[in-house]
Parts: C-alpha cells; sequence; structure tokens
C-alpha cells in the first residue's frame, strides 16, 4: 500500500505537472512530487528530476537543487537534464566539463534520451575540434532520422575527408528535405570525388532550387563550357539571379555579400563580351558596392579601354585592387594588375611611375612587365639607359615562353639591328618567325631583301614575305605596302593585288605603340 501511495503522488505530479486529465496547476504539481520524493523510494529520483524540470521556468534555483537531488540518486533523467543546463548556462553557470561528464553517463546507459545526449555531446567536441569523437556521437544521433542531423553527420565526414559517405547522407537528408543548400554541398562532394558529371546536375539542381552559391556555381560551369564567350546570355542571367535572388536567413550577411559581389562581377564580364559596355560597367560598380575586389580589376581595364581612356582612373580602381588584394591575390594576378598601373602611369607619360610599376610587375614573374621593364632599360625612360639591364629582362620575358615571346623576339632583332649586330639580329628575327610572328618574317624579309647581313637574297625575302601575308595578320598590310613601293622583289610585286602605298614603316614602332614617345639613346 505505502509503495501505491508513493506512486501515486508521482503520477498526482505529472499529471499536473503536464495537464494530463487537469489544469496544469505547478504548486500542486510540486507538492505532490515533493511527497513523493520524500518517501526515499525507487521513484525518488524520478520525481526529483521531474520535480527540478518543473520548476526550471519558475524558480530555476530551485529546480537545479532538485536536479542535483535526483542526480545522486542516480537518476538519468536528471543526469540529462542537469548536464543541458549546465551546458547552455540555463538556471545556473555554464560549466561545459561538468555538462560533458553528464552526458556522457546518460549516454553510456545506451537508453532514455541516448540520441539526444549523443547530439549535444558531438557539439561539444565540434566546438573543441575533436572531430573524431564528433563523428562516434552524430552516428549515435542519426538514429532519430532528423534531417539536420544527418547533414551534421554528413558534414563530419566531409571534415574527415570521407567524401563517399558524407555524399550518402548528405543525398539521404537530401530525399527527406530536398534544399538549395543541401544539393550545393552534394555538388563539391561530387566535385571532390572528380565526378563532375554528376557534380554539374546537382549545381544545377541547386540553382533551380533557388540556391544563390547554386546560382553562382551554374552560371560559371555555362560560361566554362561555353565554346565562344560572345554567347555569353545563358550564363549572364543566371549571374543576374544570383545577384537578384533573396536573402538566406541561414547563410552569414557577408557571405551573401561576396557571394552577390562576384555574381555581379561575372554578370558584367558577360555584359562586356555580349558588347554592352555601359552595362558591364554598371555590374562592375554594383559588385564595388558589395566589396567585391575582383571588379576593381575589371573597371581598372575598363578605363584603360576606354575612348579615350581614362588613365586616372583606371590607376585609381587598380591601385585599390592592389592594396585590398595583397593577401587574396595570387602573385600572377597581382603582376597583372601591376603591369596595369605602369600602363596607366605611362598612357600619362609619368614615367618614373611607369618604371616603378614595371618593376614590380616584373618581379612578380610578369611577362608584360618584363617587357616593359626591358625597354625602358633600353631606352632610358624612368631609368639610366642601361643596355644589358634591359637585354636581361627582355631575354627573360622570351624564355617564359609566353603569348609575347614571338613578340619579344622581334624587339630583340629590331635593337640588335639598331645597334649594328646583324648577326644576333637575324638570330632573333628567326626565333619570332619560328614562333609565327608575322612581324618577325616581315622583318627577316626585308633583312634579306636589303642585304643586311651579306649579300641582298631575294629568293629568301620572297619566301619570308609570303609567309609574312599567309598569317593574314597585323603586320600584312605593311608588307603589301612595302612591296608597293616597288621594292627589290618585282616577282612579288607582280603577284599582289594592287593597294594604297603606306607611309615607311618606322622600326621603333614595332616594340609598342608607346615606345613611339621615347627617344633613342645610344
Amino acid at each position: 500500500m505505502r509503495w501505491k501511495n508513493v506512486w501515486g503522488w508521482f503520477y498526482l505530479g505529472l499529471h499536473y505537472a503536464y495537464g494530463y486529465g487537469v489544469k496544469v496547476d505547478l504548486i500542486k504539481a510540486e507538492n505532490a512530487l515533493a511527497k513523493a520524493y520524500d518517501w526515499k523510494s525507487e521513484c525518488a529520483g524520478d520525481a526529483a528530476a521531474l520535480l527540478g524540470e518543473v520548476l526550471l521556468e519558475t524558480a530555476p534555483k530551485r529546480g537545479i537543487a532538485w536536479l542535483r537531488a535526483s542526480v545522486k540518486l542516480g537518476n538519468v533523467q536528471g543526469m540529462f537534464s542537469l548536464g543541458c543546463c549546465l551546458q547552455d548556462g540555463r538556471g545556473c553557470k555554464q560549466n561545459i566539463e561538468m555538462a560533458e561528464e553528464l552526458l556522457e553517463k546518460v549516454f553510456a546507459f545506451h537508453g532514455y534520451k541516448e540520441e539526444e545526449a549523443a547530439q549535444r555531446l558531438a557539439l561539444l567536441a565540434m566546438d573543441a575540434e575533436r572531430y573524431g569523437d564528433a563523428l562516434k556521437y552524430t552516428v549515435v544521433a542519426a538514429k532519430s532520422g532528423r534531417p539536420e542531423i544527418l547533414v551534421q553527420l554528413a558534414q563530419l565526414y566531409h571534415v574527415e575527408g570521407d567524401f563517399k559517405e558524407a555524399l550518402f547522407w548528405y543525398k539521404k537528408a537530401f530525399d527527406m528535405l530536398p534544399s538549395g543548400s543541401l544539393a550545393d554541398q552534394i555538388a563539391l562532394c561530387c566535385s571532390l570525388m572528380d565526378e563532375m558529371k554528376e557534380s554539374a546536375v546537382w549545381v544545377k539542381k541547386a540553382a533551380e532550387l533557388g540556391s544563390p552559391l547554386g546560382m553562382l556555381h551554374y552560371a560559371q560551369y555555362l560560361l566554362d563550357t561555353l565554346p565562344d564567350t560572345a554567347d555569353a546570355s545563358e550564363p549572364f542571367h543566371w549571374f543576374k539571379s544570383c545577384y537578384d535572388a533573396k536573402a538566406d536567413p541561414q547563410m552569414p550577411e557577408d557571405m551573401q555579400r561576396s557571394i552577390r559581389g562576384e555574381a555581379a562581377n561575372m554578370a558584367g564580364m558577360c555584359s562586356f563580351w555580349l558588347g554592352d559596355q555601359e552595362e558591364a560597367k554598371a555590374w562592375y560598380q554594383k559588385a564595388y558596392d558589395m566589396g567585391d575586389v575582383y571588379c576593381l580589376i575589371n573597371l581598372g581595364n575598363g578605363a584603360l579601354q576606354q575612348r579615350p581612356p581614362q588613365p586616372e582612373e583606371a590607376i585609381h580602381y587598380l591601385k585599390e585592387a592592389w592594396e585590398r588584394g595583397e593577401e587574396i591575390f595570387e602573385d600572377q594576378v597581382k603582376g597583372d594588375i601591376a603591369s596595369q598601373i605602369s600602363a596607366g602611369y605611362r598612357m600619362k607619360k609619368d614615367w618614373m611611375n611607369t618604371f616603378h610599376w614595371a618593376n614590380q610587375a616584373a618581379a612578380l614573374d610578369n611577362e608584360t612587365g618584363m617587357i616593359d621593364l626591358g625597354m625602358m632599360h633600353l631606352y632610358g625612360n624612368g631609368t639610366p639607359v642601361n643596355h644589358d639591364e634591359g637585354l636581361r629582362w627582355l631575354v627573360k620575358a622570351y624564355e617564359k615562353k609566353g603569348p609575347q615571346a614571338k613578340d619579344v623576339a622581334n624587339y630583340l632583332g629590331i635593337f640588335f639591328q639598331e645597334i649594328g649586330d646583324m648577326a644576333k639580329a637575324e638570330e632573333w628575327y628567326k626565333k619570332s618567325a619560328a614562333l609565327g610572328s608575322d612581324w618577325g618574317m616581315m622583318n627577316l624579309g626585308l633583312f634579306y631583301q636589303h642585304g643586311l647581313y651579306g649579300e641582298p637574297d631575294l629568293k629568301r625575302a620572297k619566301e619570308w614575305f609570303e609567309k609574312a601575308i599567309a598569317v593574314h595578320g597585323d603586320a600584312e598590310a605593311d608588307v603589301r605596302a612595302e612591296l608597293e613601293k616597288g621594292s627589290a622583289c618585282p616577282e612579288i610585286h607582280d603577284d599582289l593585288p594592287k593597294e594604297a602605298a603606306r607611309e615607311e614603316i618606322d622600326l621603333k614602332s614595332l616594340y609598342m605603340p608607346w615606345l613611339a614617345d621615347m627617344k633613342w639613346k645610344k
């Protein structure tokens, strides 16, 4: 009878606490549970735990005291509730170490609240960067089947480098709760496993489900697979959609601004490729307003390409890109920026600053910077004439075998011709022609036509003039003009269509357009 009375008080308190068949009355619930506890029977621990949970809302200190009493009696429910309070700092001072100890006991019990305890222990382990422990606990917590726990499990496998297992759990979560952010994660896992086709499928799903990141990646994918950037309308649509997408409350604000800024910058590039420079500039400005750094390069380059060019504006944007991108950009990008700043100063004929920024670009292994620096040393612009240093930089630029190598070889041929070293001039013209430079071919033809290194050789001159014309490049008109003047190669002249004669070629203009402003210093 005494046992029955004890459990009677316990269940009476339970009913009053949660309103089971009666109106909630916390005072009556407390009185009934206190009597059940006072009997010190087997239900005392349960009564103390339940009483502690009831009092947490209205009298948290008393609630904690009752939970501690239940823990002393070895009650698992009390351990879990007190552990949660200590972890969250609810009703008591936060104590992570004690919270983890209590939750470990609950977890080891393999019964009541095991999955909930596992989830809390996983969070504590993640906070402490103990990802192995976090994974162990989350595997148990995932038994609940809750999508957010499955995602957490996938993320932990991802951190541990097990992308196959991560992909399995991401997909399982996606099947339960499809979302753009989950599709993003699946796409990332696929790409890390080199499953690029499947990654592209999931990137598209992410975009279609409204994920800003998915839209950005899908637009980039479309752009990368375009055979011709002149048809960039579909990538533009997705970049624009990304920029216009609604804010994601679960994504940090700074990350959203970064995504929108990148999307605006890429929309600007697409507009440029589609031939609308005004719209491109407007998009670059939107990217700038979002704090994007890469758009500064495009704004700067756009100012240089305007007609007429705007070097002051270009230098302003490019210098800001240089300063803000110090810790972001790779050396290649920084070298390009320095080279463009140098170009801006060159337009202003500010040779000291042109030299300074060309030097910065060259130091970053930038091909154009090396060429500019070499030319400035040769001609003494912004620095004293130093042929050895100039040649060193030009040869270094040539040895990179970059897109301008053929032009550099041609410049070197012209330089050696200017100073009278015809053997080296011929050598460099041949190198330029071998790399496909129509200017190098033309100069080699002139070289043989006029017998600058031995007797005139009209046959060889003809061969090189024909090769230069066959390239159909920038030098074609100059070759034809040279022949139109009635050259020493009449057999070539007779076979060519009649075209208006042009002024005599200025060798120095073949370096770069800006070298026409330089004075030759011997």
